[in-house]
């Protein structure tokens, strides 16, 4: 049996009915923590699929037990910046070729509310 954070699963299913594939790059480790990956036909871009495709997996993430999730897109990726950031990551450092963002679960913050607690772990440059 195939485990939930299947990323080949996740495309298959997304794609055969969605404009977005989106999902994990493996299970969670040993500290519950996932990275995450997405993608997006062009004809619908601008719309707001995948932000929306990241808000649930991120939903799922949280559901499942994983208390950490990062993702990462290259500097002149804009658009996939603006995606992890309408999704409620936050950036926490970049280098010369990748800003990073993360979102992170305590127990207090799932109890009071279900958007995440945003925590920084990094150099944030704004």
């Amino acid at each position: 049996m195939k485990h939930a954070y299947d990323h080949d699963r996740i495309v298959r299913e997304c794609s055969a009915h969605r404009p977005v594939t989106s999902g994990f790059h493996r299970p969670p480790d040993q500290n519950g923590t996932v990275t995450i990956g997405y993608g997006l036909i062009p004809s619908v871009r601008g719309q707001g699929y995948a932000a929306e495709a990241l808000r649930g997996i991120l939903a799922f993430a949280e559901a499942n037990g994983v208390t950490h999730v990062k993702g990462d897109a290259d500097l002149d990726n804009i658009a996939s910046q603006r995606v992890m950031m309408a999704a409620g990551m936050r950036q926490t450092g970049e280098d010369d070729r990748v800003k990073y963002y993360e979102t992170a679960w305590t127990d207090a913050a799932t109890d009071h509310a279900s958007t995440p607690m945003r925590r920084a772990t990094g150099g944030s440059r704004g």
